[in-house]
């Protein structure tokens, strides 16, 4: 942020909750002072406009915020920092536009160096990391020497295997059915056929599946 300020650009910095604003704008408060706006939801519509506007004029050169801020007008935008860049809250599921992690690219297209910072990286940026598209930096040490968390290999189909039990339709789900189809409600019955089949194909995936979980010690 210091080398984007010097040439005089700005930056960005986007969280994944609201709770991490403060202690955060606090930590760069100290390096940039007044230069630093807050943008997220839960400001008032004035606050947000005040902001917005700082922003706008260039009074403010670093922005700080969640996944809307993403939005906010820098000038000279030179640098976005994503922390914690696998964090679901970046998605919002019924608005493809509001994720994040896709809306920093035409932004930053050409202009701007994006920074996906992450402990565990989602797996299409490790895929990205890996093949190339994007550019890997390791960090190998955690701060103040913590240890790193442990990577184990489970095969699932075993731990499926000791816990297989048979599928058994209870009574009255038996009868839901029954009832459902003698009314001819056909649109309910679809429905209660695709749950059965989604169980079915779940239970088949972890038959057939391993996973990969990393457990932190």
């Amino acid at each position: 942020m210091h080398a984007a300020i010097e040439l005089n650009r700005g930056a960005m910095m986007l969280v994944p909750e609201i709770a991490l604003t403060p202690i955060l704008s606090r930590r760069l408060r100290v390096h940039f002072g007044d230069e630093i706006a807050i943008f997220h939801s839960s400001l008032s519509k004035g606050e947000r406009f005040d902001e917005w506007s700082r922003l706008r004029s260039g009074e403010a050169r670093v922005v700080l915020g969640t996944r809307s801020a993403v939005f906010a007008p820098v000038k000279d935008l030179g640098l976005i920092i994503i922390d914690e860049e696998q964090d679901s809250s970046y998605r919002q599921e019924n608005l493809l536009l509001s994720r994040a992690r896709h809306c920093h690219r035409p932004r930053a297209k050409g202009v701007a160096v994006v920074v996906l910072g992450s402990a565990t990286p989602s797996l299409e940026s490790f895929h990205n990391a890996q093949t190339g598209k994007y550019r890997y930096i390791q960090l190998p040490d955690r701060i103040a020497n913590r240890p790193l968390a442990r990577a184990e290999i489970i095969d699932m189909r075993e731990v499926f295997a000791r816990r297989k039990k048979p599928i058994v339709f209870s009574d009255e789900l038996l009868t839901v059915i029954e009832q459902t189809h003698a009314r001819g409600n056909r649109r309910s019955f679809c429905l209660i056929a695709a749950a059965i089949r989604v169980l079915f194909s779940a239970a088949h995936a972890v038959n057939q599946s391993n996973v990969r979980i990393a457990t932190s010690r």
